[in-house]
């Protein structure tokens, strides 16, 4: 027992002496990194100064130093505590770890609504607490680690969760009742990144129909996201074949089937809604496949309509249709005037919608026509009854000429009138302009040919044909005799028109006018004059442009006889006289248009 005791005291001795023999001179450190990797710098120094440091897996960053002279424990504590670390020592070996930050979590999912309030908390940790709470099924894959913060108050449990972690870099996704949590920018989100929420807060007896569907979509799967969406809305869903290809899209707060529409649109897919039976808690069916009529889903998505046409042909349309709306599924029905089509809905929206635009009342224009022959004879008719020197005539020619005048100067008076109508000008006419051709009708200095109205569709001919026809013979010898045959020649006026009605409300107008005249004879044959033009103007309605300048020259014989005397063989050319009387003469053609009902 005293051999125990004295060797126990021994080592006391021992370990007081250790603890009083002189510590060496501390080493010093002397550091100068800038924007370095934290870890290389500990590994560096604990190899340098045989110093044991274990760092923790959490400890990573770059950071920037300068520090000299200062002892090795004191630099490294330095070093680590200015940029969010900790170091711990444990017998001879250092315990470096990140520094514990702030961290809370509250969460509380009540009827499905969720409150939440987390500051730097594990998102495993804060997932799990609210499928406890919350009674749901969500699944993180491997790219989901690190701490995530958040507040949100009373909203919609999916809501929040796709709000909570969309802030925080993941994406959300629900399929088959499931949620899927991953990181957004991985290599997984990249390829199938799709974050679905349906509003269904604001829908009516429209049912999904009056859903708001908001999306984020990467690249998804066409296929995934029908079932996403069919899941949260509550709607039956059925797809024929496989629904292949991927989308990228980002809606906000849309209805349903408008979203559905933009999302099909680029692609080979199209969906139809059929109504369930009228039951309680009856749920509209999606039917979801290819939209090519060939496919297997053709018989289920398509259906045939007829659409009515109210203003144009049906047997234009096939030509006018763009090259997106396949003919081959058009047919026409020209005694209704109609278009029946087979497709899908959406491509008999398209061409119902593209024959509302061309569908318009066309433009109806009532052309009035005025031909007038002015008369250039050297001598002057009108002395009949204006007679000839001073002899005075007491007449009305038109409201502002009453009174009387010479005979001489009435004629001057029409001979100014007769030339102001020989202008070939536009504009609107004098509201005495018929009374002026009256005027000069009875002076005989104009002759009214035609005055004819006619009404046309924009864009289409009229034909104005005021004349007559005149008969001639010709023979021919022939073995069994001579042979007599009846011809038959046109002449008079023809009018072709053709107007267009622009949106500004100004015609074009095209004019062709021919007049033809039978001039005389020649070897019993007759001898036919013919004036023409042609022109394209543009009007106003109601404006009227003259066309002038289609002169012919006659030459007019008479002989006068004394009766009995004048038929005498021989002598009668002693009692009887004959004049020829030169003629020219100027057709001028008023053409008026006017718009008697237009279209939209």
């Amino acid at each position: 027992m005293r051999i125990i005791k004295v060797g126990f005291a021994l080592l006391m001795l021992a370990v007081s002496l250790a603890w009083a023999v002189p510590a060496k001179p501390p080493q010093t450190l002397t550091l100068d990194f800038k924007d370095a990797d934290v870890r290389d710098i500990l590994r560096a120094v604990g190899t340098q100064f045989k110093v044991n440091i274990v760092l923790d897996q959490n400890v990573v960053g770059n950071v920037s130093v300068h520090l000299e002279n200062v002892p090795v424990v004191q630099g490294l504590r330095t070093l680590l505590e200015s940029n969010g670390f900790s170091m711990e020592q444990k017998g001879d070996i250092y315990y470096v770890k990140k520094l514990e930050a702030n961290k809370f979590m509250n969460i509380k999912v009540d009827d499905g609504r969720l409150t939440i309030d987390v500051r730097n908390k594990d998102i495993q940790e804060v997932m799990r607490e609210i499928s406890t709470q919350g009674r749901v099924n969500i699944v993180a894959d491997q790219s989901v680690k690190g701490e995530i913060s958040g507040l949100l108050y009373n909203i919609p449990l999916e809501t929040g969760l796709q709000s909570l972690l969309s802030a925080n870099g993941y994406l959300l996704r629900r399929k088959q009742g499931i949620y899927e949590v991953t990181k957004a920018g991985g290599e997984l989100g990249r390829r199938k990144s799709m974050a679905v929420t349906v509003d269904k807060s604001g829908a009516d007896s429209a049912g999904p129909g009056g859903y708001l569907i908001s999306m984020d979509l990467n690249d998804a799967d066409l296929g995934n996201l029908m079932q996403e969406i069919s899941g949260q809305a509550g709607f039956n869903i059925v797809t024929y074949g496989d629904i292949k290809g991927s989308v990228n899209a980002r809606i906000d707060k849309m209805p349903m089937e408008d979203a559905l529409k933009l999302v099909f649109q680029g692609t080979n897919y199209t969906y139809k809604r059929i109504e369930a039976q009228a039951q309680a808690g009856a749920k509209p069916i999606f039917l979801v496949g290819d939209k090519s009529p060939s496919s297997v889903a053709a018989l289920a998505l398509t259906k045939t309509e007829l659409i009515r046409l109210n203003h144009i042909k049906a047997d234009g349309i096939p030509a006018l249709l763009p090259s997106s709306i396949a003919q081959a599924n058009i047919k026409l029905i020209k005694e209704q005037n109609s278009i029946l089509m087979t497709g899908t809905e959406d491509q008999i929206q398209q061409l119902r919608e593209f024959i509302r635009q061309i569908d318009i009342e066309s433009p109806q224009v009532m052309i009035e026509c005025l031909v007038v022959e002015l008369s250039k004879n050297t001598q002057r008719s009108i002395g009949i009854k204006a007679g000839y020197g001073d002899d005075t005539t007491a007449t009305t020619f038109l409201p502002k000429f009453h009174g009387s005048y010479s005979g001489d100067k009435v004629n001057d008076a029409l001979d100014e009138i007769a030339g102001r109508l020989r202008l070939g000008t536009l504009g609107k006419l004098p509201s005495d302009f018929m009374l002026t051709i009256d005027a000069l009708e009875m002076a005989g200095k104009a002759k009214v040919r035609a005055r004819p109205r006619i009404s046309t569709l924009n864009g289409n001919p009229a034909s104005i044909n005021v004349g007559w026809v005149r008969y001639y013979q010709t023979s021919s010898q022939t073995p069994q005799g001579t042979i007599t045959q009846l011809h038959s020649i046109d002449a008079g006026i023809t009018l072709d028109i053709v107007p267009w009605v622009a949106a500004s409300g100004e015609i074009t107008t095209e004019i062709k006018p021919t007049v033809s005249n039978l001039s005389g004879t020649s070897a019993d044959l007759p001898i036919i004059s013919r004036r023409t033009a042609n022109t394209t103007i543009r009007l106003k309605d109601g404006e009227t442009i003259v066309i002038g300048g289609l002169i012919q020259k006659s030459d007019t014989r008479s002989k006068t006889t004394i009766p009995f005397l004048g038929d005498i063989p021989f002598l009668g050319a002693l009692f009887s006289s004959t004049k020829t009387e030169s003629d020219e003469s100027e057709l001028v053609i008023y053409i008026t248009p006017h718009i008697i009902n237009g279209g939209q």
